[in-house]
């Protein structure tokens, strides 16, 4: 880490800094809850499967879900296993979910390209608000977790 992206850090606000942690803890916890134990073990972190999204957010929930928004973005640039996008989607539920404010997480499969079939975990909040849902390709959503 340059040091001027250490001083950049230690300029930040203590709650800033905690909730980078927070994602850090959460991040290196579930990258190794996937890679080394088996599917059974860790599948009760996706939580319940539904077929209905969450609530949309209440106007005083918007300031706690950037603070989360920020800390898991800023974890993910200087982690790199953390840049994984169910990783990033597990964190920021977890995270969001400590804050009081509900969400789903998504896991959806793209088979545009007839050869490669492409998975991706993004996370929702009510109808519209969608975080690390990827711009570039059309996943449909296989299942929806509370």
């Amino acid at each position: 880490m340059s040091k001027s992206k250490l001083h950049n850090f230690f300029r930040l606000s203590a709650t800033d800094m905690f909730y980078f942690f927070v994602a850090l803890y959460f991040s290196v916890l579930y990258w190794i809850c996937t890679r080394l134990l088996p599917y059974s073990v860790w599948k009760n972190i996706l939580g319940t499967a539904t077929k209905t999204g969450t609530p949309s957010l209440k106007e005083q929930e918007k300031s706690k879900f950037r603070t989360v928004i920020i800390a898991v973005n800023r974890c993910s640039r200087h982690v790199p296993f953390a840049r994984n996008c169910l990783i990033k989607a597990l964190t920021t539920r977890k995270i969001l979910r400590m804050k009081g404010i509900k969400s789903t997480l998504c896991l959806g499969l793209n088979n545009e390209n007839k050869k490669l079939l492409t998975a991706h975990a993004w996370v929702k909040i009510g109808p519209d608000l969608t975080i690390g849902e990827s711009k570039n390709e059309n996943f449909i959503v296989v299942v929806m977790y509370k």
